[in-house]
């Protein structure tokens, strides 16, 4: 029998020391959950901030109103933002950041830049007013509701050709049901544009009215579609002609295919 070293015997030792502590350890009260944090206490009153939108002309300002620790309201300020997009857009996003008291919600499609800063100004607000901006991103539960809907003809798309697909259909005879994703109707067609003319391609001005002996044809016009109180409409595009008849050559045969 070999007789044990006084190294080894004191490295023993130690080991021995070391897993008796750890056990120690293993053995002692759960350690407590950690406090859950509480939110920031805001101090009521209006707050402006000033953001970058879509526009690169100029910014977005946006003020907040905030009482009793809750958003009460938010109001676009001077902009530059486009008119039936973004400003669109706003309107239609004010609404869920109040009722749900946060800024994960859902943007708009097709004015996610401008959604995101309007997300940005009233959290630049709220930390104004002394608030954390974690407190405005409480996830919102995803809708989980289905409804049915029962219809000869579904358009995807409500932009120009969409529109004009739809229009045929249901002018043939068909229940039509459109889907949109965007804030707002007509797509890239409600957007683009060209030189503004009336029913004869005279170009128009400013104001409407016509300039004399100048004249705009092709894709450098407007689409001259529709009738209004003039006889005619300017619905913006630039070579948007293929756009709306292939859209009506599509509602019309999809019409006639449930004969």
């Amino acid at each position: 029998m070999n007789p044990v070293s006084p190294i080894k015997r004191a490295m023993g030792l130690a080991l021995a020391l070391v897993m008796a502590g750890s056990a120690a350890a293993c053995a002692g009260p759960a350690s407590s959950a950690p406090p859950v944090s509480q939110p920031a206490a805001v101090t009521d009153g209006v707050y402006t901030a000033q953001v970058n939108g879509f526009s690169l002309t100029s910014p977005m300002d946006v003020e907040v109103t905030i009482a009793d620790g809750r958003l009460t309201d938010i109001a676009l300020g001077e902009n530059s933002e486009t008119q039936n997009v973004g400003v669109l857009a706003v309107e239609q996003l004010i609404p869920r950041i109040l009722e749900s008291q946060s800024v994960s919600v859902d943007s708009i499609a097709g004015a996610t830049v401008t959604s995101a800063a309007l997300k940005l100004a009233v959290t630049d607000c709220y930390e104004q007013a002394g608030g954390n901006a974690a407190d405005l991103r409480i996830s919102q539960p995803e809708s989980t509701g289905t409804e049915t809907y029962d219809v000869d003809v579904a358009v995807v798309g409500f932009g120009g050709s969409g529109a004009a697909a739809a229009l045929a259909a249901a002018q043939s005879g068909a229940s039509v049901m459109t889907l949109e994703k965007a804030g707002r109707i007509g797509g890239t067609s409600s957007v683009t544009g060209g030189i503004n003319v009336d029913e004869s391609m005279h170009v128009l001005d400013a104001e409407g009215q016509v300039v004399e002996n100048l004249y705009a044809v092709g894709t450098d016009s407007m689409g001259v579609l529709f009738t209004n109180q003039k006889g005619y409409t300017n619905y913006g595009g630039v070579a948007q002609g293929w756009c709306y008849v292939s859209g009506r050559i599509a509602g019309l045969d999809a019409a006639a295919s449930l004969q």
